[in-house]
């Protein structure tokens, strides 16, 4: 999978969805997307980030959509959509045999710890119409017993990750989430 071109459809999705909304960006949903860890991204953003942008914008701008009452908005920006995929980058969740990953509110606030309190769970949920069928629901369960007041943490890898190469483990967090585990 391509590092620099990451997640374009969810990114295209939230932009959409902000964009059908009648308070656009300011809704409450685009509140909850600006509330996610961001990570401090640099100009010139990746040129795969950029070619995806203009694909959104163009496809914003289409006469179908048009038709409607709709154009690209004026804060769908590059940098808007480089901060949508940063965001999505730091805070999706990715299923332990990486089969998905999507953005679930609540355990995208929870830090990594090497020996987490908590463990995530995946759950399929019965078919139905709703248009996030196929994605899963999360569970956090106690990974062992949390003390009063003991920060909630969760792994963001498998615990078969480089589990003997500390300095392999700490070039992935590094490069993945601007940090090195400790």
């Amino acid at each position: 999978q391509d590092n620099d071109r990451q997640y374009p459809i969810l990114a295209a999705q939230i932009a959409l969805r902000l964009t059908v909304e009648p308070a656009g960006n300011q809704s409450a949903y685009g509140f909850i997307i600006a509330a996610l860890c961001a990570p401090k991204i640099e100009k010139p953003f990746p040129s795969a980030w950029m070619h995806d942008y203009n694909r959104l914008v163009d496809a914003l701008n289409q006469e179908r959509y048009t038709s409607s009452g709709h154009s690209a908005p004026s804060w769908l920006t590059p940098t808007w959509y480089a901060a949508i995929i940063g965001r999505l980058h730091l805070n999706l969740i990715q299923a332990t045999d990486s089969s998905f990953s999507a953005l679930y509110g609540f355990a995208s606030f929870l830090n990594h710890n090497r020996e987490p309190s908590l463990l995530v769970d995946f759950h399929h949920r019965a078919p139905n119409h709703d248009l996030i069928q196929d994605v899963p629901l999360l569970s956090l369960r106690a990974a062992r017993d949390i003390h009063p007041n003991e920060e909630l943490t969760i792994s963001y890898i498998s615990e078969h990750f480089h589990q003997d190469n500390q300095a392999k483990r700490d070039e992935y967090f590094l490069h993945n989430y601007g940090f090195v585990e400790s």
